[in-house]
């Protein structure tokens, strides 16, 4: 709130390469699980922080594909570690290699970047951001009417009070409630759906299929796949809009859980299945490549969302939600194993997928094309308060 999003970044990324470098050398197992545990809070604060900072710097037709690049990071690290793991290499080479490639290259890139303009209006400093507005939009733009958009909707929303008391009080507003309390249902189911469990027992779940394939292989097929999807999730995203990119892969997604469940159950009664041992691969691969859409979208929806004005507070009060829920899959998924079955819990996946499906068609307007200051307007005031108060003549699909 009070750093904003790039300061936060600079800080916070050289705190993640000393850890890394004290977790590659350290001989003690309790100085580990501390420099864990420090790592932790330190990448808590640049995944909110990178998110934002990305949405607040994108013009509206290109948010989508500029926060798709951050997703594709992401997926990117994952294929890093699934090719390293599979190399000699013990996990101190691959935290150490890790660090390096996650904290030098952004950090010195950054030094290169203004702070975000949104963020310095609502510290008062409007001749900076003016300046960052151009910079980002290049000298030939005409950004003032987007300058003039940005200071009217903050003045109108928050009285220049930007204080933590005053942003928690505006948390219980209607609009912002109901929008913060659909971004926590989205966010915790979303991690329910089983991509953050295949994710972290890639190489578990393929030894449990007795699939002819080696495993390791098999978890560098699912991180290439993942990071290909999302790319062609960049291309179609600002298209299709965030709705359908959450809902129609999602059926799917619940498809592919539904068969591994049916895999595994057959497995698990004793049913000879060598002759489809290609089924677990391919239905993973086909349900990765499609969540890709589903993260992508929701990555989005997080950043766009929430008013400017609030969107450093009320993202840390979504992150806190979803590393609790990230952490709660990755640590019952052993359990739930045993208790359920590999079927069960791949059942339970698939209903997950489908109820997320239900939220999103029920709850969810349509935000593709619009700039983050209407959308505010949107979900204040509905589609025609904002029409008449832009006086723009929009599509009728950009604002559903």
């Amino acid at each position: 709130m009070h750093l904003g999003q790039r300061v936060s970044l600079l800080v916070a990324m050289p705190f993640s390469l000393v850890m890394c470098l004290a977790l590659s050398f350290t001989p003690k197992v309790w100085l580990l699980l501390l420099l864990r545990t420090a790592q932790g809070l330190t990448q808590g604060v640049i995944a909110a922080a990178s998110s934002n900072y990305v949405a607040e710097v994108s013009e509206s037709h290109l948010r989508g594909r500029l926060i798709g690049f951050t997703v594709v990071g992401w997926k990117s690290g994952f294929l890093l570690v699934y090719i390293i793991g599979s190399l000699d290499m013990s996990w101190r080479h691959i935290i150490l290699v890790c660090g390096c490639v996650t904290a030098i290259p952004p950090f010195i890139g950054l030094f290169f970047l203004p702070n975000s303009p949104r963020w310095l209006v609502t510290r008062g400093r409007l001749e900076e951001a003016r300046k960052a507005l151009v910079f980002f939009r290049g000298p030939r733009y005409d950004s003032q009417p987007e300058f003039d958009d940005i200071v009217h909707q903050f003045n109108e929303t928050t009285s220049n009070n930007t204080s933590f008391v005053s942003q928690l009080r505006q948390t219980r507003e209607q609009s912002v409630l109901r929008r913060l309390l659909f971004l926590i249902f989205l966010l915790v189911l979303v991690q329910f759906t089983g991509m953050v469990s295949i994710l972290t027992y890639v190489v578990p779940i393929f030894q449990a299929s007795n699939s002819r394939i080696n495993s390791y292989t098999s978890a560098i097929f699912v991180g290439s796949i993942q990071v290909a999807g999302t790319i062609v999730c960049l291309l179609v995203v600002d298209r299709l809009g965030r709705k359908y990119t959450i809902i129609v892969p999602s059926v799917i997604c619940s498809m592919s859980m539904m068969t591994l469940g049916v895999y595994f159950y057959l497995l698990n009664q004793g049913v000879d299945v060598s002759n489809i041992g290609w089924l677990p691969l391919a239905a993973i691969m086909i349900f990765t490549a499609l969540f890709s859409a589903v993260d992508l979208s929701v990555s989005l929806l997080r950043a766009e969302l929430l008013p400017n004005s609030l969107r450093a507070f009320a993202t840390s009060i979504l992150y806190i939600f979803l590393y609790a829920s990230l952490f709660v899959v990755i640590q019952t998924f052993p359990l739930m194993v045993k208790t359920f079955g590999e079927d069960g819990v791949f059942w339970i996946y698939s209903v997950c997928s489908l109820l997320l499906v239900l939220g999103v068609a029920i709850f969810l307007q349509e935000t593709r094309g619009l700039s983050l200051e209407e959308i505010d307007n949107l979900f204040r005031h509905g589609r025609k308060h904002l029409m008449q108060q832009n006086d723009l003549n929009l599509p009728s699909q950009n604002i559903p």
